[in-house]
């Protein structure tokens, strides 16, 4: 179901159901005309190279989100993860746990399956934010397959903004200042928890 609000005099979509992919929480005071309560969904996280555009359909990519290597799914979430499909090119296609969910697949004879990751970015990556007990809080996803979770403390949040800083540092070592991005993208993301 789509989620349309005014923006500009003109109806605008802002997202489907709870996800709020065409509108960052820092422009849901520029849409009238949505009676939602904001604490039910999640906004598109504010990349610092979408500062300039408008809420409504102008976003890309819908389901944006940045990889967050090292980062793995809390243990609790293991029993929430969904099925999986794997595909060949011949046509065949089975469904299987997710390989982040530490379920085990076993073959005919009981023995367990491997899934090995080639290229692969990392577990998590950061899609969302959410407005949650008083705070912004970051949404990350499974990339396996798609299970997202609030990170709902700064102690949460930690891990992730790790990786960011880390990456920054990185890419600032490489070529001087080309880590901007990252660090921008963690100040943030941190800033939410401050509210």
């Amino acid at each position: 179901m789509g989620e349309y609000a005014t923006y500009g005099g003109a109806r605008v979509k802002d997202g489907t159901c709870e996800g709020m992919y065409y509108l960052r929480a820092d422009q849901r005071h520029k849409v009238t005309g949505w009676d939602g309560d904001w604490t039910t969904v999640r906004f598109r996280f504010p990349w610092p190279d979408e500062d300039q555009i408008e809420p409504g359909g102008a976003f890309k990519d819908h389901g944006r989100g940045l990889a967050l290597p090292g980062v793995s799914p809390p243990i609790e979430l293991a029993g929430e993860h969904n099925r999986v499909q794997f595909m060949a090119s011949p046509g065949y296609n089975v469904c299987l746990p997710c390989p982040e969910s530490r379920e085990s697949v076993t073959d005919e004879n009981g023995s367990a399956l491997t899934v090995h990751r080639n290229g692969f970015a990392g577990a998590v990556c950061l899609v969302q934010q959410r407005l949650w007990e008083g705070a912004l809080v970051a949404v990350v996803q499974c990339r396996g397959c798609g299970l997202a979770w609030r990170l709902e403390t700064l102690h949460d949040l930690s891990p992730a903004l790790n990786v960011l800083h880390g990456e920054a540092e990185r890419r600032d070592q490489e070529n001087a200042g080309s880590g901007d991005w990252y660090a921008r993208v963690a100040e943030r993301v941190a800033a939410g928890y401050d509210q």
